[in-house]
């Protein structure tokens, strides 16, 4: 997974600079899956990303799986007062050797912040407080 993660990815993201005759100057942000802050520098190191265009979340809340990226887009623009539009390339990619590439435009007033909270779901209760 290591080595998939930070040499196929990264060619990866490559071609589709090429396919769509960008760079990653091209982007405002650069948004990794959250699987390690090592995995994330490599690639950012060989797709010519600098490090303040890479969005990190991991460090809050941890390799969160499938939903890192969405869960980065909250942390990093759920409380923006700027409210520019940005321009952003994601990655995915995970185990069953899986990834994805796509960029869009993100309108920071569309997007809600991450709300943390004591309560969880246990035993498929929805109130464990009642109990």
């Amino acid at each position: 997974m290591f080595t998939f993660s930070t040499s196929d990815v990264p060619k990866s993201i490559l071609e589709y600079f090429e396919e769509t005759n960008t760079t990653a100057d091209s982007y405002d942000h650069i948004l990794l899956h959250q699987a390690n802050q090592f995995i994330i520098k490599q690639i950012s190191r060989r797709i010519g990303a600098a490090q303040e265009q890479v969005l990190i979340s991991l460090d809050r809340y941890g390799n969160t799986g499938g939903i890192s990226i969405p869960l980065t887009i909250c942390d990093a623009f759920g409380d923006d007062n700027d409210m520019e539009k940005k321009n952003v390339l994601a990655a995915g990619f995970g185990i069953g050797l899986s990834w994805g590439i796509t960029s869009f435009e993100i309108d920071p007033k569309n997007i809600l912040p991450v709300l943390e909270t004591d309560s969880y779901y246990k035993d498929g209760i929805i109130n464990p407080s009642e109990y």
